[in-house]
């Protein structure tokens, strides 16, 4: 199990960073030997942590669903975070919590992922000497301010709503609840109705309501809550600002995500098969047709030699080495 987990991990991984796609065959096979390995591991040396495993296998399926669902990978990377939990054997990852991988795994990914991020971005920053443009600080803090406030509030609502209705896994899953505020702090990030001023407002009072007179839940301060909200729009804020990227139009290929800008170059022109939108995620992956399209264009009246692309998170390198580190550390512990 550990040696198809390693080696899926390694050629994803690859696959990943140099066509910026996972196989769904690689994926298929691996799964077909999951299965096949699980059930040899429950059948005749692992019956008693069966449970854990379906636990697990379940709750990451839900995360990892939900994190396609509001676009922040790519659905081969909720395959990739499935199959992952699923070639761990689960007597290295139980510990009483049903969920402790889960939590673990999740958490290592998003810190090897920011701390990325956060380099990429500085380094290009230094590249383009613009890192400390006076010009844009005072944007950036109202815009930080303006969207902590907002993500704060949504995050405060959810987890008012959770406590009442589900106290006893609220208060005894509090690594759950921290994923779940990170996807509440993503989603209301991507929100743009409440960042005007009354907007803001009318979500502001009612959590200031809410949490001060509300009776009947007793809710401590999370101070955990309040530093998740603060790291996820600081480096949103930060990738945001390098956000792009300008190849050459020769170097276009397939899972690529084209800008606004770029797409409206193609208005003129009278090439067919171009993209004609963009959402600037990967809900706007091109195809291969399109790809080979773009390169046609390039050499037509309106075509140019750069165009510029969404940079994209290589999440295959991230969850294979969140997953690979919390085998070895587990490993290391037992």
């Amino acid at each position: 199990m550990l040696s198809v987990l390693f080696f899926t991990c390694l050629y994803v991984t690859v696959t990943d960073l140099k066509n910026s796609v996972i196989q769904n065959k690689v994926i298929v096979i691996s799964g077909i030997a999951a299965v096949f390995l699980n059930f040899i591991y429950f059948t005749f040396f692992a019956g008693e942590f069966f449970v854990a495993y379906c636990v697990n296998v379940g709750v990451m399926a839900f995360i990892s669903i939900a994190f396609y669902a509001v676009h922040i990978w790519a659905a081969g990377d909720s395959k990739l975070l499935i199959l992952a939990i699923m070639l761990i054997p689960t007597r290295l990852y139980y510990e009483g919590n049903l969920v402790s991988a889960t939590v673990v795994i999740v958490i290592m990914i998003f810190s090897f992922a920011y701390i990325f991020t956060v380099l990429e971005s500085i380094w290009l920053g230094i590249k383009e000497k613009n890192l400390f443009a006076t010009g844009k600080i005072g944007a950036n803090i109202k815009e930080m301010i303006l969207q902590y406030i907002k993500c704060t509030c949504m995050v405060m609502l959810f987890d008012f709503l959770f406590g009442c209705v589900l106290p006893e896994f609220y208060s005894q899953n509090i690594e759950v609840v921290m994923i779940m505020n990170m996807l509440v702090v993503f989603l209301g990030y991507s929100i743009k109705f409440f960042d005007k001023p009354l907007p803001l407002l009318i979500l502001v009072i009612p959590t200031v309501i809410l949490k001060v007179f509300a009776y009947g839940f007793e809710s401590n301060i999370n101070l955990g809550m309040f530093a998740i909200v603060a790291v996820v729009v600081l480096l949103r804020i930060i990738s945001e600002k390098y956000n792009y990227k300008s190849i050459p139009t020769r170097d276009v290929k397939r899972g690529m995500v084209l800008s606004y800008t770029t797409v409206l170059n193609f208005i003129p022109s009278k090439i067919k098969g171009l993209p004609t939108s963009t959402t600037e995620d990967i809900r706007s992956r091109i195809t291969e047709d399109e790809a080979e399209n773009i390169k046609r264009w390039e050499k037509s009246k309106y075509g140019q030699e750069n165009i510029i692309i969404v940079r994209k998170i290589p999440f295959a390198i991230f969850i294979s080495l969140g997953t690979i580190v919390y085998v070895i550390m587990r490993l290391i512990l037992i």
